[in-house]
């Protein structure tokens, strides 16, 4: 790796924390119903169709206790319910209830206003240039 190589990969791996952590900071901010933007990723995978705890810590590359940390949570504010495997009593099944989907949809369209409102700095052809080279990185991790 050259010299230049070098320079973009440090300045990669300083940007992209930051602007996690500030969007992070931006969605906690106006988040709906009291949840975090992790447990909204949790809902989501459950309403994907992702529905044990060991199946979401694999999705989101967590560990199976912040799963459950997390599912517990969610629980508790009445968003998600357990369900009996009627093949192993054992496993539940995780489902999002009517407040929930309700808490999900509106806070989902919540981050796709701030997405927009942060992509409203770029011209047209920079964010048509931004998500080419997200596709292309992604294409090259999903080999990895």
């Amino acid at each position: 790796m050259d010299m230049t190589a070098d320079c973009f990969v440090q300045q990669i791996e300083q940007l992209f924390p930051l602007f996690y952590k500030q969007l992070s900071i931006a969605l906690s901010d106006k988040m709906i119903g009291g949840i975090t933007f992790s447990q909204l990723l949790v809902m989501r995978e459950i309403n994907r169709g992702v529905n044990t705890t060991s199946d979401i810590a694999t999705r989101l590359s967590i560990s199976p206790a912040a799963s459950s940390k997390f599912i517990d949570q969610i629980e508790k504010m009445g968003y998600i319910e357990r369900i009996n495997s009627a093949k192993d009593r054992r496993i539940h099944m995780l489902r999002l209830t009517k407040a929930g989907f309700s808490v999900m949809n509106d806070n989902i369209n919540v981050r796709i206003d701030i997405l927009k409102e942060i992509l409203s700095c770029l011209e047209q052809d920079e964010i048509h240039t931004l998500a080419d080279i997200l596709e292309k990185l992604i294409i090259e991790l999903k080999k990895r």
